[in-house]
């Protein structure tokens, strides 16, 4: 369950990521591979090169229980996917002018990266991944377009009640309050789910 609080968890970070981004199940084949391979925690999922990608292998779960299944890659669609997201976070990150926190991830949505790749920022190379030397005045620009990057991203970001969802029984919780938490999140009012906030 994602928590609203500014110190979630690398671990439900990264089964936000996976869960609800990329809208993976836990038998999907990219969820196999990354296991098998030890990325199965924040930091090496997202620090993954693009190289690798192509290479990654896994063991299919058995279809007959008397037949072992043999190793075999991801299809180009999956690592695809996972190039696709990968760069995203990427670009997330060099437009904030750093890293994304966990609470920063966990508002991410699948939305969010659905119109990521059908844009042409998809096709484009990959932002640098370490600041080249500059002068004063162009990493001031630079920071200061990251600024009005986030700003106009959240003036785009419409505030509407409808776009919350309406728990009508209890065994639907988990998913209610996730879509819950990430809404608001995603609309800058999450403070008010903040016991201390006054």
């Amino acid at each position: 369950m994602v928590t609203a609080t500014r110190t979630t968890s690398d671990a439900s970070t990264f089964a936000h990521l996976l869960d609800t981004v990329l809208a993976l199940s836990e038998t999907s084949p990219i969820c196999l591979c990354l296991i098998q391979n030890g990325y199965i925690d924040l930091s090496s999922f997202l620090g993954i090169y693009e190289n690798e990608l192509e290479s990654l292998e896994y063991i299919p779960l058995p279809i007959d229980q008397e037949v072992v299944p043999l190793s075999a890659r991801l299809l180009m669609a999956h690592w695809q996917l996972l190039r696709y997201f990968l760069r995203w976070i990427r670009q997330l990150s060099h437009e904030n002018g750093g890293t994304l926190s966990n609470y920063e991830l966990i508002s991410l949505a699948t939305d969010d990266f659905s119109l990521h790749r059908r844009s042409s920022s998809v096709h484009m190379p990959e932002p640098p991944s370490a600041p080249t030397q500059r002068s004063t005045s162009t990493l001031t620009t630079t920071t200061n377009s990251s600024c009005s990057a986030v700003a106009d991203f959240k003036r785009g970001v419409k505030q509407d009640k409808t776009h919350y969802p309406v728990l009508k029984d209890d065994r639907y919780w988990d998913n209610f309050y996730r879509t819950f938490v990430v809404t608001a999140v995603s609309h800058n009012v999450d403070n008010v789910l903040d016991p201390a906030f006054c």
